[in-house]
């Protein structure tokens, strides 16, 4: 009884620590999105000067980029919310890509389809500008050709799967181990996949496995990032 008692305890232990653990990781992973939230207000001002100094102007290549800022940082910011809907999600990945296309011109091209029965469906905020932006700077901009980025969202029972493909230089097999293992492991510091390591962090942390990110990629075909996500359907604030 005695030995029984001892391992009961030891187990007791080491759930709490596992518990301890997990919070102060996703408790980070929290202060580290308030940290990265800009106070906003100078930055809108400054934004509607810049937007109706180019309209006066008629530069409206300069309009669009601007006003595909403002929404990036409206949405980001989602009045501190954790959660926003697919189509919140969706609107602000749009914004990023249409800056990043007046940067990279024809080098990036891309394409969105979201299921219908999916839009209104409730996301962690910010899971897919890393993905993309890895696409980017890690995918096509190494391909040293122009590259496509398809946008995927769909349901399937109780699920939600948002997928982002690329065309790009993809990873060799080794290094697609690596960050897997990575992200396993949490080591995402010495692997140089932070922002993947967030997103999958957090989504890990607050509805546990098997949520999370899943990588595929294959060297000179293009890399797939895929995440599930549990199909949430509360009501959250406007923003």
């Amino acid at each position: 009884l005695g030995e029984r008692f001892n391992v009961m305890i030891a187990r007791l232990d080491y759930h709490i620590r596992q518990v301890y653990i997990e919070q102060k990781a996703k408790r980070k992973a929290e202060m580290e999105i308030l940290q990265a939230n800009i106070r906003p207000h100078f930055l809108y001002n400054t934004l509607d000067t810049i937007h109706w100094m180019a309209k006066e102007y008629e530069a409206s290549d300069i309009v669009e980029t601007v006003d595909a800022l403002a929404s990036l940082f409206r949405i980001a910011l989602s009045r501190g919310s954790e959660t926003i809907t697919v189509a919140q999600e969706i609107q602000h990945v749009t914004s990023y890509l249409q800056i990043q296309k007046v940067r990279y011109e024809e080098m990036i091209s891309y394409e969105v389809h979201v299921a219908k029965n999916c839009e209104r469906l409730k996301v962690q905020k910010l899971i897919l500008q890393p993905l993309i932006e890895n696409a980017i700077y890690h995918g096509i901009k190494n391909s040293g050709k122009n590259g496509r980025i398809s946008i995927y969202v769909w349901k399937e029972k109780e699920d939600l799967f948002l997928a982002v493909e690329d065309d790009g230089s993809g990873m060799f097999k080794e290094r697609l181990n690596e960050v897997q293992m990575a992200l396993k492991g949490g080591k995402a510091e010495t692997n140089g996949v932070y922002g993947v390591f967030n997103v999958h962090y957090r989504i890990l942390l607050n509805y546990g496995e098997p949520y999370g990110l899943y990588l595929k990629s294959e060297r000179g075909v293009g890399t797939t990032a895929l995440l599930r996500h549990p199909a949430l359907c509360e009501n959250i604030p406007k923003t």
